[in-house]
């Protein structure tokens, strides 16, 4: 497959604009020849640049599209970087520029003069890489910074604005903003916990599967969701750091298991999102540490500001009843609580016991029971111990005994007890969102 490269017209400079203020703009236009083009340069010895077998190729070149030969090799491996320098300068005194771009961590730098074009290849494409120009005069003083990001896609030919402001002398340009926008309110497909049968959504976002391998993270670009502080990757999506390992941040899926509860629709997580344990000192859940969490760190950090109106304050029933499964064969616990104000909470023994929400009996231990929960890489490495291949989860109600509180066995059972300071229980969050 070929495709005719034509410098003159494919390729756009737009000129510095000075403006009326120190922070004037000027925009440099990069072609992107995305998707791993293969580019032949008469210049070159007939050298074929984007093979699979080279490293990143650099190639400066004093006059433009005189030189560069326009049969192009399309490749799905590999793409191109075409920059040029501008060739009039907006003060009077000539202007070079320092080309930067970090690729698989390692940063490649090329100087130009004004005119001057440089090409790179043999990036691998899929990925993205953050960019950065610097125009200095003769002096070596720093007149224009600016930064964005090379997106190599497979197929494609982009233009991509740069915008570069003139800085005061030993001034740094000021950083472009990051933004993390949450997950909203999707219907998928698929199976889950209670196969096919069930209605699943995606909603909000947590840190779950670790890094795959050949993922660079840049610690340089982040932001920061509510507790954690997110990295960009070079695969478009973020990560979350914790101990030496980083976790990608992936929507989290949830089944509905009532349309209707209190006019809104009752959600419970497909996975164990984390270990925490459930207090320090009480079964009390009212005055408890792990509500505490789902309600503040939890819910701050997974839901984004621009879908957190979203979820409801749900008003969450602790009372005795509450502490028996659903068809009272449980003694109640004296340890029940008044009722709480939450957005984000653990399901009762009554509720998860449930067969309106898909549940069987308490006792019930079958390896297709709804209440069988895997955990995330990330809840692994934050306190969620399997035993056996399997996790326990915490519910809000209390035990009978003082010192303990129900969850749910590796086994499905909600005919459990464990201590509340057991920090290797996981949790499965709950919540309600408007309809």
């Amino acid at each position: 497959m070929e495709f005719n490269v034509n410098l003159e017209n494919d390729y756009t400079l737009v000129p510095y604009r000075a403006g009326k203020t120190p922070d004037r703009q000027f925009k440099l236009f990069f072609l992107l020849l995305l998707s791993a083009f293969a580019l032949l340069f008469s210049s070159c010895d007939g050298v074929l640049f984007g093979s699979s077998d080279e490293d990143v190729l650099i190639r400066t070149y004093d006059t433009t599209e005189e030189e560069i030969v326009k049969d192009v090799d399309l490749s799905p491996d590999y793409g191109c970087i075409i920059f040029k320098a501008p060739e009039d300068s907006p003060i009077e005194m000539s202007l070079f520029f320092e080309l930067s771009i970090d690729i698989n961590g390692t940063t490649y730098t090329e100087t130009l003069s004004q005119g001057q074009v440089v090409v790179i290849n043999n990036i691998p494409a899929g990925k993205i890489y953050p960019v950065k120009c610097t125009a200095m005069t003769p002096d070596g003083g720093v007149f224009a910074a600016g930064s964005t990001e090379a997106k190599m896609t497979a197929g494609k030919i982009s233009t991509l604005d740069l915008v570069m402001r003139t800085l005061d002398a030993g001034s740094e340009p000021d950083p472009e903003p990051v933004i993390f926008h949450g997950t909203p309110y999707t219907v998928v497909g698929g199976n889950g916990t209670a196969g096919n049968g069930s209605t699943y959504v995606i909603f909000g976002d947590w840190p779950q599967s670790i890094k795959a391998d050949g993922i660079i993270v840049y610690e340089e670009k982040s932001v920061q969701v509510g507790n954690l502080t997110y990295y960009r990757g070079n695969d478009d999506a973020w990560y979350a750091r914790s101990g030496e390992n980083y976790y990608k941040v992936e929507p989290i899926k949830w089944r509905v298991l009532d349309d209707s509860y209190k006019g809104n629709k009752l959600l419970l997580a497909e996975k164990v999102l984390a270990g925490h344990r459930y207090d320090d000192n009480s079964n009390n859940y009212m005055n408890s540490e792990i509500r505490d969490w789902l309600n503040g760190y939890f819910y701050n950090t997974a839901f984004a500001d621009d879908i957190k109106s979203h979820v409801v304050n749900t008003t969450v029933d602790n009372s005795a009843q509450s502490t028996t499964d659903s068809n009272e064969s449980l003694y109640t616990s004296s340890s029940y609580c008044e009722d709480t104000q939450d957005y984000v909470f653990l399901l009762s023994e009554k509720e998860v016991t449930n067969t309106g929400y898909g549940f069987a009996g308490y006792q019930n231990e079958a390896s297709g029971n709804t209440r069988i929960r895997t955990a995330t890489d990330f809840a692994r490495a934050n306190g969620a111990t399997p035993y056996g291949g399997g996790y326990y989860w915490w519910l809000r109600s209390p035990g009978l005994g003082s010192d303990t509180a129900r969850a749910i066995s590796t086994a499905g059972s909600a005919d459990f007890t464990t201590d509340y300071t057991d920090g290797g229980v996981g949790v499965v969050p709950a919540l309600c969102v408007d309809n």
